[in-house]
């Protein structure tokens, strides 16, 4: 299935969730926030939140701020 992760146009397992894509593609977790479709997923949520053909993920570093 195709997704796209920051922009560009991945192919995946149609298992996949967002935690097994992050750890495919080695990305560090720390600091990361995501985002599929706008809309931020709480780190929490990466293990259970499953990936659908056409999802945009975007990856960021988080910063605190006030």
């Amino acid at each position: 299935m195709r997704i796209k992760l920051n922009n560009e146009i991945v192919e995946i397992e149609s298992s996949f969730t967002l935690q097994i894509l992050l750890d495919k593609y080695q990305i560090s977790e720390t600091g990361l926030a995501a985002a599929i479709n706008d809309t931020v997923i709480p780190h929490s949520s990466w293990a259970s939140t499953t990936l659908s053909e056409h999802d945009e993920i975007t990856l960021f570093q988080a910063i605190a701020g006030g």
